[in-house]
């Protein structure tokens, strides 16, 4: 896979409508996904002392974003508590796609320099990968 532009990974919020459309969040600089598959270890005495993994452990995903506070819709979601489709569209064209809370929202304001914001989102239920088209 050759290199990919870091601008070209964004997070989009889902309107709800049907067909869904998706917009990048308003003022981002920095994106980011984190994804995680929890271990459930069944290791016992008779495996010699190596750790030993059943396969189905739970799946989630992180997002996180910072950049320059142009609206107040991921912070409404924030204090709404609500679940509301993203997804995630990568350089090389491919997507993940999910339902996601944010968890987390910060705004910063030093005196000298535009309001900021940090969110982290994470996934609820199932999430689909898109690997881009050759």
């Amino acid at each position: 896979m050759p290199a990919q532009n870091g601008r070209d990974l964004r997070i989009k919020i889902g309107d709800g409508a049907s067909p869904e459309n998706f917009t990048a969040i308003a003022g981002a600089r920095e994106e980011s996904l984190s994804s995680e598959v929890g271990e459930i270890d069944i290791t016992n005495k008779s495996d010699n002392a190596y750790r030993a993994l059943l396969t189905g452990g739970t799946k989630s995903v992180s997002l996180s974003c910072s950049g320059v506070t142009e609206d107040d819709s991921l912070y409404q979601e924030h204090i709404d508590g609500t679940i509301t489709n993203y997804e995630v569209g990568f350089g090389d064209g491919s997507t993940l796609a999910g339902a996601f809370q944010v968890r987390s929202y910060e705004r910063t304001g030093a005196h000298d320099d535009a309001e900021t914001f940090s969110a982290t989102l994470e996934s609820s239920g199932s999430f689909t990968y898109t690997p881009a088209s050759p």
